[in-house]
């Protein structure tokens, strides 16, 4: 096996899962979270222990996230501070947005037993090391949530129950930050110090720089360069000798992206909500109807505003007539069950409809561009004709995947694979047509 969890660091997992000490941990073990590797950013697992506790001798399973186990991969994955921000969700935010939230709304995501951050950035710890970074989360699956397979296309029931899903997220940044700004007009001209410090320290843009174009940089360039490249083998006729003009077109949009987010409310957001970090519980009389969601995978959480969710997974998620046919419904549902939540006199102080349509209106290209970026990975990798001879459990190829100019990757996976090639020159040419790029 690749790595052991550690037993202190299984020990201390099981404690916090039971909330107690007593317990006597008789074995576990460690296996891979699936068939083949699951996700893009780092290493999951299960962890399986055999626990006695109130006189009973259970199983007890969690989900085990470690960094990835390349150089390349785990240089990228610290760069873009991801292990970071998700240790710095569970361990500073969850617990504040959970408290702001009322009773019989849960915050939709696993819940959190241990985290280990970043010890040594600098250094590539053993693996199962004190030293490597550790998350150990719920295992969701026990609790009946299935994730989707094959990145597929999604209908109207599973996007409707996402719409309620990131509303439960999203109305539990509003509350909080209503209730902080109560706090501050209380106490504003408090003399305790030490509580105003502690104030100024409770607010959520320190979470901006994920969107900061010079933090995106790495993954941007050769993004820009992939989509240029890939557009002139697709379409010879209409871009060859024109990739610098698709790329510091496609290069400008990605930056005035961050630029138009001042102008609109913010809340806190999932930041990569597609297929993959999506799990669904169904209907016990009919599996096929979805009844709730679980967002997983909190590695690129940001303060901006709630519509970036929603128009990244619409743009990885489903086809531009369905868009066309169901997004001006589905943004009426998730803000009506969002007002369900914060109550509709304080939603329509922070977050009327009218703005959040306007804001949905001015940053479309959000998704857009965000989904050249996005659908060329995740489908060649949930594509059967495109992984056939790949090692099942293979990690991802970050250098060749992400690092580099693609484009001609893309366009041969286009020719080998019907279903890749129908949403990747859809996903191209919708986002050239509004750069103007298609004649």
């Amino acid at each position: 096996m690749e790595f052991l969890v550690r037993e202190e660091d299984c020990r201390a997992a099981i404690q916090s899962y039971l909330g107690s000490n007593n317990f006597i941990l008789e074995d576990y073990k460690v296996k891979p979270a699936g068939s083949k590797h699951v996700g893009f950013m780092g290493r999951h697992y299960i962890l399986t222990a055999a626990v006695h506790h109130a006189g009973e001798l259970n199983e007890t399973h969690m989900f085990v996230k470690l960094p990835p186990i390349t150089v390349a991969h785990r240089n990228l994955v610290l760069e873009l501070k991801l292990l970071q921000r998700e240790y710095t969700v569970y361990s500073y935010l969850v617990p504040l947005l959970k408290s702001s939230l009322p009773p019989s709304t849960k915050l939709p995501i696993p819940k959190c037993f241990l985290l280990r951050d970043t010890v040594h950035p600098d250094a590539f710890p053993a693996p199962g090391s004190e030293d490597e970074e550790i998350i150990i989360l719920e295992d969701v699956t026990r609790l009946g949530f299935k994730p989707l397979q094959k990145c597929p296309l999604l209908d109207l029931p599973h996007c409707r129950v996402v719409m309620k899903t990131l509303a439960k997220f999203h109305a539990a940044s509003i509350l909080y930050e209503h209730t902080m700004a109560e706090d501050d007009r209380k106490s504003r001209d408090s003399p305790d110090s030490e509580a105003k410090e502690e104030r100024s320290n409770r607010n959520l843009p320190f979470l901006d720089d994920l969107w900061e174009f010079e933090a995106a940089e790495t993954v941007v360039a050769p993004c820009v360069v992939s989509v240029a490249t890939a557009a002139a083998e697709i379409w010879p006729e209409r871009f060859f000798g024109e990739r610098e003009t698709v790329s510091e077109t496609l290069r400008e949009a990605w930056q005035a992206m961050r630029r138009d987010f001042s102008e609109h409310p913010r809340v806190m957001c999932h930041g990569d909500l597609w297929a993959n970090n999506l799990m669904f519980a169904y209907d016990g009389q009919d599996p096929t109807i979805p009844v709730d969601c679980l967002m997983v995978d909190l590695q690129k959480v940001s303060y901006c505003p709630p519509v970036t969710d929603i128009l990244l997974f619409l743009h990885s998620s489903t086809t531009r007539q369905f868009r066309d046919e169901n997004a001006e419904s589905l943004l009426d549902y998730y803000h009506y069950k969002l007002g369900e939540i914060v109550g509709t006199e304080l939603l329509d102080e922070v977050l009327p409809l009218s703005a959040f349509l306007q804001s949905y209106a001015d940053l479309r290209m959000l998704g857009l561009v965000l989904s050249t970026a996005y659908l060329p990975v995740i489908l060649e990798e949930n594509d059967d004709l495109l992984s056939r001879g790949k090692l099942s459990l293979d990690p991802l190829d970050v250098k060749e995947t992400i690092l580099k100019d693609r484009g001609e990757r893309i366009a041969s996976n286009c020719k080998a694979s019907k279903a890749y090639a129908e949403r990747i020159m859809e996903c191209f040419q919708e986002c050239f047509e509004s750069l103007g790029l298609w004649d």
